[in-house]
């Protein structure tokens, strides 16, 4: 049994000029949002400088590549680092 309602109908921008102008749509899209978190400091990042032997990115490259979806060498990396943390941590 399934449920029948009318098509919701459209609203009209109003000719009072509630409508939205382009300046007020650019300044809640360059607002932007905040990720959800109790802890915001572990979301800050750090660059850091790598210099793995070209050996081991080679061998990494083949890795990423040989996975069904596709992922970066940034996202494989972080995986590993993550895993590592966690083996450490027990």
């Amino acid at each position: 049994m399934s449920t029948i309602t009318r098509k919701p109908k459209r609203r009209q921008p109003q000719e009072s000029g509630v409508a939205a102008n382009e300046a007020q749509i650019q300044k809640v899209i360059n607002k932007g949002g905040s990720i959800p978190s109790n802890d915001a400091q572990a979301l800050e990042t750090m660059v850091v400088n790598l210099r793995p032997p070209v050996a081991m990115i080679q061998r990494i490259d083949e890795l990423v590549s040989q996975r069904p979806v596709k992922t970066s060498r940034h996202m494989w990396l972080m995986e590993a680092i993550v895993e590592k943390l966690e083996r450490e941590s027990k």
